[in-house]
């Protein structure tokens, strides 16, 4: 289940102090589980990230964290209870094409959500410049350089309840079309998406219905209008 709040076009952050470890014994299961995932050979980087503590349209109060803090809590949730609560927030593009949405789907060599598809470009928070940081996404994930998409306009922030993550959503639109979006990841994007798509309004029903898609995928389209609620 997924919950949508409006988001201000202004909205700003607060930043809260770090979230602290409960004990020596929750640092050294972290320590553990991240051994144990990058010896598996997924892509890891332990960068920062942001959890969000409270949020209201004009203001969204966040603490950092480390992502190996992240992937413990998915491989161990047990440690919430042990002070590790984590509401993961990232940041989310939806970009309009002059023919199309433009989707992609995870690599499989992603540590998370290998293989589904989502509305792209995407990444976690790991600066408190949102916006900014979807443009950094759009031209490493894709090739694309911001000066090709009109700024970004916020969507909506959505939360998975299942997941426990959030995304704050930005609109981004484009006069390219699907032809170019897709040669532009070819030659210069990241393997961040192993396929891109690009899909007509009139055809994301169907599309979404025969592949797996992240959760939140089609309530972020129909908040835009691009899809009918369910």
């Amino acid at each position: 289940m997924q919950r949508l709040f409006d988001l201000a076009p202004d909205f700003q952050f607060v930043e809260l102090p770090r979230i602290g470890l409960s004990s020596a014994a929750v640092e050294a299961r972290i320590a553990a589980i991240w051994a144990e995932e990058s010896a598996r050979g997924t892509t890891l980087f332990n960068g920062r990230i942001y959890s969000l503590v409270e949020h209201a349209p004009a203001r969204l109060a966040v603490r950092p964290a480390d992502y190996r803090q992240l992937v413990a809590l998915r491989r161990a949730p047990e440690l919430a209870a042990q002070g590790l609560a984590l509401r993961p927030i990232g940041v989310t593009g939806l970009l309009v094409a002059r023919d199309g949405i433009v989707l992609g789907r995870r690599a499989g060599h992603l540590a998370a959500d290998a293989g589904l598809w989502e509305t792209a470009p995407s990444g976690s928070l790991a600066r408190l410049d949102a916006a900014g940081q979807l443009l950094d996404e759009l031209e490493e994930e894709l090739g694309l350089s911001p000066d090709r998409v009109s700024p970004p306009r916020p969507l909506t922030l959505v939360e998975d309840l299942a997941s426990g993550t959030c995304d704050i959503v930005f609109r981004l639109d484009t006069a390219l079309a699907g032809d170019a979006i897709l040669a532009a990841h070819r030659d210069s994007g990241s393997d961040e998406y192993s396929e891109l798509a690009v899909v007509a309004a009139r055809d994301l029903a169907g599309f979404l219905a025969a592949r797996a898609a992240l959760p939140i995928v089609r309530p972020i389209l129909e908040r835009a209008g691009l899809l009918p609620p369910a």
